[in-house]
């Protein structure tokens, strides 16, 4: 949310659409993307269906945010001592008018996230009226963790309506709770990062290994002695590798060799026995060995883009947490904001930032 107008008479709030937009455009462009990848000839691929699930939760959540995500406006008039709130969107739009007479205050409400790790819980916010009858009327129902430009927009609300019935004194102990927030946020990206890293290093090594072995491994003639599909059975049921063994002459005479994949994979018996399909006992072939290791060798010339899905959903989720992450710490460093109430979700009392916590937060 941000001040789009500020004048004498007016003052206009607004958040647009498009940030959520955008994020859920990444999503489906991803999710879809990887969906179109598994179903044009690589379904039978090891683990296939993983990417399949993967792919379509991200397309599908990604497609909903893009088109569900709304527009919101805040409109105060001092003319005519009014709050008019839009909701621009395409699941109950509609528009909410409010006398400033039945307004006594405006606050942030705070209410913990759950992190997901252990008692970690993170601070989440959203602008609320407090109400003369004592109620609270949420502006949006969605809370976020981007407290410096919230408190930004409920400052200029208070200075522009001159509503200050909330007391503005400093707590300590919700200062403590920003604090411990913001070691929580410190300590996700100390651990998520590596681990994200992790699978980032092996998607990317086993893409790396195939393409070194397509650019070095030496071609030679040879033929097919056998052939075979070697089943293997774990907790996601039997998945079959197809074994294929073909001898070719060197100065060292006469080789076996033995691969068919630029990379070793396991899949469905239908992918598996398709491609002993097009190497028979008997055929002649040309087959790629390893220089170093003239047992070693494949047969499917082909290179496999399968390892890079384990690079790109890695690396975006890292990217898109370390945006969320830097945001929320902005906000969450912050030891507070001047004339600006926090209230807990629960309907307790309120708190406040204390005023060495507007540094940079006047309206701009």
């Amino acid at each position: 949310m941000q001040i789009t107008v500020h004048d004498d008479t007016q003052l206009v709030l607004h958040q647009g659409p498009w940030g959520l937009r955008a994020m859920g455009a990444m999503f489906a462009a991803l999710g879809f993307g990887i969906l179109w990848y598994i179903t044009h000839g690589h379904v039978h691929e090891h683990n296939a269906w993983v990417a399949v699930v993967v792919g379509g939760s991200f397309g599908v959540a990604g497609l909903a945010m893009a088109v569900l995500a709304g527009d919101l406006l805040c409109t105060f008039d001092k003319r005519a001592r009014t709050v008019t709130i839009q909701h621009r969107r395409l699941v109950k739009p509609g528009t909410e008018s409010y006398a400033w007479s039945d307004i006594s205050d405006a606050a942030l409400e705070k209410t913990m996230m759950s992190s997901g790790r252990g008692n970690q819980r993170t601070p989440v916010y959203r602008p609320v009226f407090i109400m003369k009858s004592g109620s609270r009327v949420p502006w949006t129902p969605v809370s976020t963790g981007d407290l410096k430009r919230q408190a930004n927009c409920i400052a200029a609300v208070r200075a522009f309506t001159g509503w200050h019935t909330l007391p503005d004194a400093a707590a300590a102990g919700d200062t403590a709770a920003i604090q411990r927030a913001a070691a929580g946020a410190r300590n996700a990206r100390i651990i998520l990062f590596p681990f994200i890293g992790i699978f980032i290093v092996v998607g990317a090594a086993m893409y790396v290994s195939q393409v070194k072995r397509y650019l070095t491994w030496q071609p030679v003639r040879a033929r097919i002695v056998t052939t075979s599909v070697v089943s293997s059975s774990g907790d996601n049921g039997t998945v079959y590798r197809p074994v294929v063994s073909y001898a070719y002459a060197s100065r060292d005479g006469v080789i076996i060799a033995t691969g068919t994949t630029i990379i070793n994979m396991s899949s469905s018996y239908t992918w598996a026995d398709g491609i002993m399909h097009r190497y028979r006992v008997g055929d002649s072939v040309t087959a790629y060995i390893n220089p170093t290791q003239p047992s070693e060798g494949y047969v499917v010339h082909e290179l496999s883009s399968f390892p890079l899905i384990f690079v790109a959903i890695p690396l975006l989720m890292g990217v898109l947490f370390a945006h969320a992450l830097k945001s929320g710490q902005q906000g969450l460093t912050l030891v507070g904001a001047e004339h600006v109430p926090i209230l807990d979700g629960d309907g307790m009392g309120p708190t406040t930032l204390a005023p060495g916590q507007a540094m940079g937060l006047a309206p701009n």
